[in-house]
């Protein structure tokens, strides 16, 4: 909500369940990365090797147990993984002139964690009749989950992490978050135009 209030719908029970609360972070609650408590337990998550439903074709999942959706590099379908086993939806086009410069399944290091490509997309905005295109990058560690490496047309790289609602937004073209005011530069409404690789969530092309 507007006040940074957090609600979550539980349908896990016989009847569903409202939870009602705030977003709390480890300084709130007095714990430093220097407290102590207790030996750290190491996180194992492995790639999972499964066959495309359309080709029969051999594609890795690198992050299993949150993907959504995926594509099959060999045939170029995209496939639904929430149930567990793929389902296809739907073939994608050809791949457009834009590839990735990252290639998935490639590793980097930036600010201290290591990050394995999962994920390409293509948006676009419209804006008086022309499309202005960018690339994101999902990037994926066990540890902090998602992050993102979004490149514009002029070649400018950002790094992105994703924020839950900051709260107050009056006016609305201006976000206090953490003490700082932020400006809205512009604002638009992205279509994605092409994926490849896997994604936490339901992708599809138009949307």
């Amino acid at each position: 909500s507007e006040a940074g209030s957090i609600g979550t719908l539980d349908f896990g029970g016989d009847e569903p369940k409202f939870y009602f609360g705030q977003l709390i972070t480890l300084d709130a609650l007095g714990i430093k990365p220097q407290s102590e408590l207790g030996p750290a337990k190491g996180i194992a998550v492995q790639g999972l090797q499964v066959n495309c439903p359309k080709c029969a074709g051999a594609l890795q999942l690198f992050a299993p147990d949150e993907t959504l959706r995926v594509t099959c590099p060999n045939c170029n379908a995209l496939l639904d993984a929430s149930q567990g086993n793929l389902t296809y939806l739907e073939t994608l086009k050809k791949k457009p002139k834009t590839q990735p410069v990252l290639p998935l399944g490639s590793k980097g290091k930036l600010f201290g964690h290591e990050y394995t490509v999962i994920g390409f997309m293509q948006r676009f905005v419209l804006y008086q009749g022309v499309s202005y295109y960018w690339t994101e990058y999902l990037l994926y560690n066990p540890e902090v989950h998602f992050r993102w490496l979004v490149k514009t047309d002029d070649n400018h790289w950002s790094f992105v992490q994703q924020i839950d609602f900051p709260g107050n937004t009056q006016p609305l073209t201006t976000i206090n978050y953490k003490g700082d005011a932020y400006r809205l530069y512009d604002r638009g409404d992205a279509t994605v135009s092409h994926v490849l690789g896997e994604f936490p969530w339901r992708v599809q092309i138009g949307e």
